[in-house]
């Protein structure tokens, strides 16, 4: 009769990084190491230039470009059409 040998699987950052053991034993070995997905040309490519915050997990509906929620590319436009309008000099009305 073969011992088959029963390991115990651990995460303590919730599955980013996994470690065994053995059964009854304390000494565990690291099997999957915590990669983070952000890194290098990737985080550039998925922040948003106007507020710098992350866009890779935002919807595709909510963004106006990889690199723009849509939401800033709004805010941005309005601002601009606030500032390019014409307004008469004495009364502040818009022309």
């Amino acid at each position: 009769m073969s011992k088959e040998t029963t390991y115990i699987y651990e995460s303590p950052d919730g599955g980013r990084t996994i470690y065994r053991r053995e059964f009854g034993e304390s000494e565990r070995k690291q099997i999957k190491p915590h990669r983070d997905r952000w890194h290098g040309e990737e985080k550039k490519y998925w922040t948003c230039h106007i507020c710098k915050k992350s866009t890779m997990e935002t919807e595709y509906d909510y963004l106006a470009a990889h690199n723009l929620h849509l939401e800033c590319a709004l805010k941005a436009e309005l601002k601009e059409m606030k500032a390019t309008e014409k307004k008469c000099p004495y009364c502040e009305a818009g022309l």
